[in-house]
């Protein structure tokens, strides 16, 4: 597998299987999470280009883990997601809306552009599909 730094937080652990087993399909590891203070610990030690995070976590508020991310590591790019189930993170991939949260006003953007975006570079941008 590939290791693209690629690091998930969600407090449903089925929605994370989802997630791991999306990426695995194209050969690529998945750092996940349930607890956003365990994801910021390991983000302390190791260095990730993306992270996924769902907006509604328990321990916090997505957006609050996004920006104590970016303190840890201002270039890493956040992919942040409104699903309650593994059913509507599917959905998310296939017909997803996209926004660049990171720039006012915010910029829509296609799933294919933020994949590129996210692959090429490392931006420090917040992403929201919804």
């Amino acid at each position: 597998m590939r290791d693209l730094g690629i690091l998930a937080v969600d407090n449903n652990r089925d929605n994370l299987d989802v997630i791991e087993r999306m990426f695995r399909y194209f050969s690529i590891k998945v750092d996940s999470f349930t607890s956003a203070t365990s994801a910021l610990e390991s983000l302390q030690h190791r260095h990730y280009r993306t992270m996924i995070i769902d907006i509604d976590l328990q321990e916090m508020v997505g957006l609050e883990l996004a920006h104590a991310a970016l303190d840890i590591n201002p270039d890493l790019n956040i992919v942040l997601f409104i699903a309650d189930n593994a059913e509507q993170i599917i959905r998310l991939t296939l017909n997803p809306t996209v926004s660049d949260i990171s720039s006012t006003p915010l910029k829509p953007y296609t799933f294919g552009d933020m994949l590129l975006e996210l692959r090429q570079k490392e931006t420090g941008k917040i992403f929201l599909l919804e």
